[in-house]
């Protein structure tokens, strides 16, 4: 499978320190991403865990966007909170 990249850009009226977790941890992604429709269904859900116990969301943590066969994962290759 070939691998894709993508990069959005986007302006916050806020602190890179507010705005981070949001994006950052995959249960608040999911539920900003797409509601709390989104969140409950698990449109955003962890599949595999960071190899720092006290960041699962962190780095080489992969987590799975989309519902069945439209869905991607996305691997987080760099993490820094702020």
């Amino acid at each position: 499978m070939s691998q894709l990249s993508v990069t959005f850009s986007e302006r916050f009226d806020a602190a890179p320190a507010a705005v981070f977790p949001y994006f950052a941890e995959h249960a608040t992604f999911g539920a900003m991403a797409g509601g709390p429709l989104a969140a409950k269904i698990k449109f955003i859900r962890r599949i595999k865990d960071s190899r720092d116990a006290k960041r699962p969301d962190g780095e080489g943590s992969v987590r799975r966007i989309g519902y069945g066969p439209i869905a991607f994962e996305e691997t987080v290759l760099t993490s820094t909170p702020g």
